[in-house]
């Protein structure tokens, strides 16, 4: 538990919206199904079910399935394309490379709603008008999609994940008709925002994904690309008209019921403001390593030792931090690539992680040290500066803020110590 807890973590903090969604063990027999009226006439049905936010780290963007009633079979399918597992052979190396193999399989609707009723999240049935060719051809298409030898597949955070392949695979039988309406609509806001706010309540959860995620999260996508999460996919799919067989349009959601409601509430509408508080936060750190630094100048024990913890602290989640923006380049972790929070949590603060105690404590010279803390700063500030410039446009104003001061002060703080230790050198000569 304690594993799958940790890794479930960094799955969402390199923005993975996925969930697990019922699992083998909540199969039920065929006839225990979601209470709807009979198909006439042996038709074959075809339902979107959306699935709201969970509580856990993994489920804060929603799930969905597509449902197939097919009465000569006697069975209801909900169809889930979100499924991986902790267990998986090779899975923490292949998390690690960009690499997430996932899997689609059918379950019985029934346990699928009653799965998501425990787990309190909303869940939504939405019949869709589709013709008895384009139902056919549906199930045919996926009931092949979930041969073993079909099943599996390489997950992306945005472009190939459970709701994307839902909606994939609604256009393939559609002709196109939902590429070709939401396509070239702006949905006003990048991958970014959507995150955002669907992590809003999770505040850890969203500055992990606000932090890892590189500037092509902050592009304005179109609607159909920000169909990437389901609830956003099941209001868009609510627009929607098909022909009805006699030269007209009628709605592609013939009939909406909810099958539960949660008792969490709606997802937010906007992502968090928290630059301010960043900012506040890192005058705090910035001022506080001035003010250990004059102390310590004066007096050889008080001031030094929390100058040295506070100063490697920060130094060692700055540093850890850069290593992982940097050496995400070699994986296929692509929407991480780029990322300009490497100049405010630059890989070079892992040494000063070890320097500054050591030159504190007076255990190392002082002079790399503080050379490398002005570095530190100096790249901070040039991620600030340029803002201003063409091409900069990653919204990392939360992690400029705390950064900036917080190495500023800590970069003065070591010099100002040096200094008062020179001098004082120089008269005991």
């Amino acid at each position: 538990m304690r594993r799958a807890r940790a890794l479930a973590l960094a799955v969402v903090l390199t923005g993975t919206p996925v969930s697990l969604g019922a699992q083998s063990g909540d199969r039920v027999p065929a006839d225990s199904i979601v209470d709807a009226a009979p198909a006439p006439s042996g038709d074959v049905r075809i339902y979107l079910m959306t699935m709201g936010q969970g509580g856990a780290i993994w489920e804060h963007f929603g799930h969905n399935a597509l449902v197939i009633q097919d009465p000569e079979k006697g069975t209801r399918v909900a169809w889930n394309w979100g499924l991986f597992d902790f267990n998986q052979a090779d899975f923490v190396p292949r998390f690690l490379r960009g690499e997430m193999m996932y899997w689609m399989d059918g379950f019985d609707a029934g346990g699928t709603v009653r799965a998501y009723e425990r787990q309190d999240r909303s869940v939504w049935l939405d019949e869709l008008a589709l013709t008895q060719e384009q139902a056919r051809e549906l199930q045919r298409f996926i009931e092949w999609n979930a041969l073993p030898e079909n099943r599996f597949y390489q997950y992306d955070y945005f472009v190939d994940n459970c709701s994307t392949r839902v909606r994939d695979a609604l256009d393939r039988i559609l002709g196109g008709a939902l590429e070709a309406q939401f396509g070239d609509t702006s949905a006003g806001f990048g991958y970014r925002h959507e995150t955002g706010r669907l992590t809003r309540r999770a505040i850890l959860d969203y500055l992990g994904i606000d932090l890892l995620l590189g500037p092509r999260g902050d592009a304005d996508r179109s609607q159909w690309e920000q169909m990437f999460t389901p609830i956003y996919m099941r209001d868009r799919l609510l627009e929607v008209t098909v022909p009805d067989g006699s030269g007209g349009q009628t709605p592609l959601v013939a009939g909406s019921r909810q099958l539960y409601e949660g008792t969490r509430p709606p997802p937010a509408e906007v992502p968090p403001r928290v630059w301010p508080t960043f900012l506040l936060v890192g005058l705090l750190v910035g001022g506080a390593f001035v003010a250990l630094g004059m102390l310590a100048a004066r007096s050889r024990t008080l001031g030094r030792l929390p100058l040295a913890a506070l100063g490697g602290a920060w130094s060692l989640l700055a540093g850890v931090v850069g290593l992982i923006l940097f050496f995400v380049h070699w994986t296929d972790h692509v929407w991480m690539y780029g990322n300009e929070n490497i100049l405010q949590m630059s890989p070079f603060s892992v040494i000063l992680a070890v320097g500054v105690p050591l030159t504190v404590l007076r255990t190392a010279p002082p002079r790399f040290t503080r050379t490398l803390a002005w570095i530190t700063a100096s790249l901070a500030v040039v991620g600030l500066l340029a803002q201003v410039l063409p091409g900069i446009d990653q919204r990392n104003g939360a992690f400029v803020a705390i950064a900036v001061p917080a190495h500023l002060g800590l970069a003065w703080a070591l010099t100002h110590l040096a200094e008062r230790r020179a001098k004082a050198t120089t008269l005991e000569a």
